[in-house]
């Protein structure tokens, strides 16, 4: 059984820790962990409960607005790294907002449901040593640091769900009642992160992933060495996705005005420090150079080009091209880079 350790009811320390006292899961840097035979381990996993009073220090509620494959895992999964920080990985907290009975509305619950996603998903997901999603490559744990705990207290606590939390507030009729609702059940100020990435890459990256599901294992490496032609247009439909999920995303940031911090995915990968110090002074959190250098560790390579790897379609080209002309936070972008 997995023991959570909470230090001020122990009196131990004053350092929250995951114990993974007889079982076969150990949080260590340095001892590979078997593979998950399957994603229902994550699923099941049992989260040990919490003293609430862990919530009385926090002081943002964190969301994340914007696109699919733009980059929010891996900035969602650096700043749950921190040790005063919890940020939970696609959480949809919004629609599980919507669909809660009214006695469960409570800030002890949405709190609690975030942290238990952190938890398990340092244990036994993605930013776990474990092999829990093996169709994803890139692995999200840092190390030495505090993915799934915090020391002393929590500052920050929130979810990472760019598109649906864009598709809820700017698209659902309720939309911005259920923040309010959230607002007023945690009576705790909202900040949101909003993750940037070419939008020529973000498209291509959808439709090779969306093809890539759709292939034997044996043509995948074949398929990812030659160029793709789209032949059923998938990209036009991704494209047209991006632009109004873009343009929804602009209306959000026009909305909460200074309450929305901006991040370049290319930035966060060429510059991590930089681009870390920077969200640690929108959240009001220290950010010491242990915690830089780990999460920099695990940030490397350059950012990928996914556009090159698909065969584009006028239209298609034309569409992305116009809206990166008319969105003044995109023109830094074109198809062409150098």
């Amino acid at each position: 059984m997995v023991t959570c350790i909470l230090d001020k009811l122990t009196g131990q320390s004053d350092r929250h820790e995951l114990s993974t006292e007889n079982t076969d899961v150990e949080m260590s840097k340095n001892k590979d962990l078997p593979e998950c035979k399957h994603q229902t381990e994550f699923r099941r996993f049992k989260v040990p409960p919490v003293d609430p009073k862990i919530w009385d220090k926090v002081n943002y509620v964190l969301l994340f607005i914007g696109y699919f494959r733009s980059g929010h895992s891996l900035v969602s999964s650096l700043l749950d790294a921190h040790p005063n920080i919890v940020i939970s990985d696609e959480n949809h907290v919004l629609r599980m907002w919507r669909t809660l009975p009214e006695e469960r509305k409570t800030r002890n619950h949405l709190f609690r449901t975030i942290y238990e996603q952190s938890y398990k998903q340092a244990v036994v997901g993605q930013r776990s040593t474990k092999n829990c999603y093996p169709s994803v490559n890139y692995k999200y744990q840092v190390p030495n640091q505090y993915q799934g705990r915090f020391d002393k207290f929590i500052q920050v606590i929130g979810d990472k769900q760019g598109p649906l939390t864009v598709k809820v507030l700017e698209y659902h009729s309720n939309g911005k009642y259920l923040l309010s609702q959230m607002k007023q059940a945690t009576k705790i100020p909202f900040k949101f992160i909003h993750v940037v990435r070419n939008p020529f890459d973000i498209v291509a990256t959808q439709v090779l992933r969306d093809m890539s599901w759709r292939i034997s294992n044996k043509e995948r490496e074949r398929f990812f060495q030659n160029q793709y032609n789209d032949s059923k247009d998938i990209q036009y439909i991704k494209a047209k996705q991006h632009v109004q999920l873009t343009k929804g995303v602009m209306n959000l940031i026009k909305l909460y005005g200074d309450d929305v911090i901006s991040v370049y995915s290319e930035d966060m990968i060429n510059d991590p420090r930089k681009e870390l110090k920077r969200l640690c002074q929108f959240l009001s959190v220290s950010c010491s150079e242990n915690y830089l250098k780990d999460c920099a560790s695990i940030v490397f390579g350059s950012p990928s080009k996914s556009r090159n790897a698909i065969v584009w379609k006028d239209r298609t080209k034309k569409m992305l091209t116009d809206l990166i002309s008319k969105t003044p936070m995109l023109q830094r972008y074109k198809f062409n880079e150098d």
